[in-house]
Parts: C-alpha cells; sequence; structure tokens
C-alpha cells in the first residue's frame, strides 16, 4: 500500500540501492545496509525499510520474490520523477493497483487542489474524506494523510503548512520535468498534455490551467528558464487567462 509512514528520502535512497545491485538484493541485506545499530548491537526497528519496500512495490518500482528484491524495469528518469509517474499511472489505472488505496495517491492531489483550482487546503483530512473516492474504499486516516503530506513535500508538489497543505509546484520539480523533455519548443497544449501530464494533474474542472500549476511557470519565465509567447494568428489554445501564452520554449537555464 501506498499510503505507509514514509518520508520520501529511504524509497529513493533504497530504489538507488536495488538499481545499482543489478541483482536481487535479501531483505536482511537491506536491513543491513540502511538500519544502524544500537549500542547493544542490536539492530533497530525495521519498520521504516519495510514501510519503503512496501511503497515501492505498489508503485510497481521493484518487484519481490523469496524475500529478496530487484528493480522491475530500468527507466532513466531520476527517482522523484520516476515515482510521480508510476502514482499517475495508478490513477489512471494503467497499472493494477496493489490496494484499492493506491490510485487515490494522485487523485487526492488532482480531486481537491488541481481540478478546484486550489493552493492550499487547512484541513486536508475532511477534504479528503468528501470525496467520493475515497469513501468507497472506507476513507483515510490522519495518519495516512499525514504520511501523503510528508510525501508530496519531499516530491516538490507542495508543502506543509501548520496542519494545512499549500499545493504549489516547486521549480526545481517543474524543471526536472522539462530536462526530460525531447522536444524543447512547442504549443503549450502539447507540452502539458504529452508530457507535464505523463508526472502531475494540470487542468482545472473547467479545462485551464491551474493555480499550482501556473504560479511557478509565472516564476520559471521571470528567472529565465522558459520563455512563455503569444501569438494572436495561432490556432493554438491559450493559456494563463489573459496573457494568453499559447507556446513555450525550455530555455534550460538554472531555477
Amino acid at each position: 500500500m501506498l499510503f505507509r509512514t514514509v518520508y520520501g528520502p529511504e524509497l529513493v535512497a533504497i530504489y538507488r540501492y536495488l538499481v545499482q545491485a543489478h541483482t536481487p538484493i535479501p531483505l536482511q541485506t537491506l536491513y543491513e545496509a540502511f538500519l544502524l545499530s544500537n549500542a547493544s548491537t542490536e539492530m533497530l526497528s525495521p519498520q521504516s525499510i519495510d514501510d519503503a519496500l512496501a511503497f515501492l512495490l505498489s508503485a510497481s518500482l521493484i518487484f519481490q520474490k523469496d524475500h529478496s528484491y530487484q528493480v522491475a524495469k530500468m527507466i532513466h528518469l531520476p527517482p522523484h520523477l520516476l515515482i510521480l509517474r508510476q502514482l499517475n499511472r495508478l490513477a489512471r489505472y494503467e497499472i493494477e493497483a496493489k490496494h484499492p488505496l493506491d490510485p487515490l495517491y494522485i487523485q487526492l492531489l488532482d480531486e481537491v487542489f488541481i481540478k478546484q483550482d486550489r493552493l492550499f487546503v487547512e484541513k486536508l483530512h475532511i477534504e479528503a474524506n468528501k470525496l467520493r473516492q475515497v469513501k468507497d474504499v472506507g476513507g483515510l486516516n490522519h495518519e495516512k494523510i499525514q504520511a501523503w503530506k510528508r510525501v508530496m513535500t519531499f516530491l516538490g508538489v507542495g508543502k506543509r503548512v501548520g496542519n494545512g497543505f499549500l499545493c504549489v509546484y516547486t521549480p526545481e520539480l517543474l524543471q526536472a520535468i522539462l530536462s526530460e523533455w525531447e522536444e524543447r519548443s512547442a504549443s503549450l497544449h502539447v507540452f502539458l498534455e504529452n508530457h507535464l501530464n505523463m508526472f502531475l494533474p494540470f487542468k482545472t474542472c473547467s479545462q485551464n490551467l491551474a493555480q499550482p500549476v501556473s504560479e511557478t511557470f509565472l516564476h520559471l519565465a521571470e528567472r529565465g528558464v522558459v520563455a512563455l509567447e503569444s501569438r494572436p494568428d495561432s490556432p493554438n489554445r491559450a493559456y494563463f487567462g489573459a496573457k494568453k501564452f499559447q507556446y513555450i520554449t525550455y530555455l534550460g537555464s538554472p531555477v
């Protein structure tokens, strides 16, 4: 199940360890590699490793056989983008969910923040449990929502503010996604639908670009990372409200 008590860095560390191994790694070897022993030489609780492995298994990033673990498929993406890609595929039911809650991981982001064009939700636990998808699987408790907020913060989707969550895709996250874009220049519609959409939701209920996405792109444009352009005679769809930007070019400058 994805809704485990994980923080994010351990997911990337274990995944990278398995990538570098090239062969199945026994569970005990993972414990020894990632858990420190205390003064009495007794190993600390392995729960954090077990939870991280459960997350990676649910995301179909690794597989298990005979108490050993191995990377499911070598894909040349940074681990945090690979995690988002797999979470997105689960939300769309493009890959089989191992637990009924798993598709909710990105659906929660999409339904509560992106489709509603919201930047901040103070009582996320309450809002999440209003969703039909969440009600259908028996609800999400406070602990699971807290775990979700920690991982989303680590991945760059937003950050925890008090008891709530501020959803603004970080410049670093969007630039990482842009750096994996082969075209480098295209209509905004093509970029959003064919590339950004692989990793993250972006459309409001009215099919506009949600604020958690648009605000960061405007920041990247100000910093010279991307160029956003309006072409009055172009038939391509315009975004960014009155600015009516239709084209994007990735310039590759640092954030």
